[in-house]
């Protein structure tokens, strides 16, 4: 399951990375799916109006409390990477799962952005050893 998005029209997407609509989300996939914890639990996008820090607590805070067991990103730099894995031991990472160099989430995408995208898959795959 992945949250950090609104949909405040048809076509329109805008990043919402507040810990109070992180946990609406999760609070309403948990209901949706009949579950008692999400297995993995991704943050779409890091919101650029909201401190990187409190999203990656708000994961923290759903993985402590058993919401879920894994928390992830998605579409990080290793930069990124480096800066949740301070507040995330544990980290499950969403990159290009798989789909190859030439495309990410779907979209074509750029060499430059293909290499970076390999260096957080390597980054994940090496952490998870």
């Amino acid at each position: 399951t992945k949250g950090g998005f609104e949909r405040p029209g048809p076509g329109q997407w805008v990043t919402n990375g507040r810990p109070e609509y992180l946990r609406a989300q999760v609070e309403g996939s948990l209901e949706r799916l009949r579950r008692d914890y999400l297995d993995v639990y991704q943050l779409h996008r890091i919101d650029p109006k909201v401190p990187e820090e409190e999203q990656f607590a708000a994961l923290r805070a759903f993985r402590d409390e058993g919401l879920v067991r894994q928390g992830g990103l998605s579409e990080v730099s290793e930069e990124e990477v480096e800066r949740a894995r301070r507040i995330l031991d544990a980290l499950e990472l969403a990159a290009s799962e798989g789909r190859g160099a030439a495309q990410l989430d779907g979209r074509m995408i750029d060499a430059a952005s293909a290499r970076m995208a390999q260096n957080v898959v390597d980054m994940a795959e090496a952490i998870g050893k």
